[in-house]
């Protein structure tokens, strides 16, 4: 960061030394709000866990199917629709220490469901109503939200259609870990 701001101010000269307070207010706001909601978050999880959430959900799921790739499917929809309304960082806070546990035991993998976790959070990041990410990239292009969500619906769908692939084929998230010697079941 420190080599970031000496090349602002230096030699692309985009940053002036009488901005710099401004600036940092604005980061500490930024940063101040980003950590409350993470404190926030890893307090509800602390609760939920306390109060044998997980438990719950494990006997919901199983109540549901006792096969891993259908949990994973309806656990997948339910992520697209969190990441829709709620920030990433809290939902990761939030449920993994919900899903987490009940996933692993009815028979999924932890690497795989953090995976399948992280990239389903991330489409909600660029799903409308909400779509931060697609409010950011308009307003970077300088475009109407309107044209940045025709845009990304092509890639949105791809994301998709991916997700699903490595839903129902476990082995291509799974392997490159095993393969590395990273994680052995």
């Amino acid at each position: 960061m420190f080599y970031t701001l000496i090349l602002s101010i230096v030699f692309y000269r985009t940053i002036k030394i009488r901005e710099l307070p401004s600036i940092f207010w604005d980061t500490a706001k930024t940063t101040g709000t980003v950590l409350f909601i993470a404190a926030t978050a890893k307090l509800a999880g602390w609760i939920f866990t306390y109060d044998s959430l997980p438990v719950k959900m494990a006997e919901f799921m199983s109540s549901i199917t006792d096969n891993p790739t259908i949990l994973l499917l309806i656990v997948f929809v339910f992520l697209i629709v969190v990441g829709m309304f709620m920030d990433a960082i809290a939902s990761l806070y939030i449920l993994i220490p919900v899903l987490l546990p009940p996933l692993v035991q009815l028979g999924v993998n932890p690497i795989h469901f953090l995976i399948i976790l992280v990239l389903a959070l991330t489409l909600g990041l660029v799903t409308p109503p909400v779509g931060v990410c697609l409010y950011a990239a308009a307003q970077v292009a300088e475009m109407d939200i309107e044209d940045v969500i025709k845009g990304t619906f092509g890639l949105t769908v791809l994301l998709v259609i991916s997700i699903v692939l490595l839903i129902l084929f476990p082995s291509i998230t799974i392997w490159p870990v095993q393969a590395l010697g990273l994680y052995t079941p």
